[in-house]
């Protein structure tokens, strides 16, 4: 699964169309990595590019919400700032999330 992630990141950047949902939500989510991650993947360093994503992937939220994107999904940040938590998030056919649930801690969230 993590390759199915940085495959589908590496082809959204590499794309870089502003307005595509999953190029405009991959930036949201990445925050400051983005432009990161980006460079790599213009001076064509696969690895470093790789190893980056690799260290952040290990963020389950950001997992979560790349993989949202990755199946078509629209994030909008509502998962940012929770934390100690346990995140569980399908939406299902054509879901979104709203900036409902921001800054809960200590909790599990089930979002169907």
């Amino acid at each position: 699964m993590i390759q199915e992630l940085i495959d589908f990141i590496s082809s959204t950047i590499a794309g870089g169309i502003m307005g595509n949902a999953a190029y405009d939500g991959l930036k949201k989510v990445l925050g400051s990595n983005f432009e990161k991650l980006s460079s790599f993947i213009k001076n064509d360093e696969k690895e470093k590019f790789e190893g980056a994503l690799e260290i952040l992937l290990e963020n389950k939220t950001l997992k979560a919400e790349i993989l949202a994107l990755k199946n078509g999904k629209l994030v909008d940040g509502s998962l940012n700032k929770i934390t100690n938590s346990h995140v569980d998030v399908k939406l299902g056919k054509s879901g979104t999330m709203s900036k409902s649930i921001n800054k809960v801690k200590n909790s599990t969230i089930k979002i169907k």
